[in-house]
């Protein structure tokens, strides 16, 4: 991995632990539900990525 991509993964998986955590307080509260249920997968999905991407960073396992 380049040497900049490691050095952003882990704020980029920190920042979508974030989005995806108020996205689901705002479905729980029923905020703009359509929308925000929508975008709280996809970044889901996109986390589940980024925390793959930390651990091979980290070298965890």
């Amino acid at each position: 991995m380049s040497d900049k991509f490691k050095k952003y993964i882990t704020a980029v998986a920190a920042a979508l632990f974030l989005i995806v955590a108020a996205s689901g307080l705002a479905m729980f509260f029923h905020v703009g539900e359509d929308l925000v249920k929508e975008m709280h997968e996809w970044l889901a999905v996109i986390f589940v990525a980024a925390i793959g991407l930390h651990i091979l960073r980290t070298g965890v396992g």
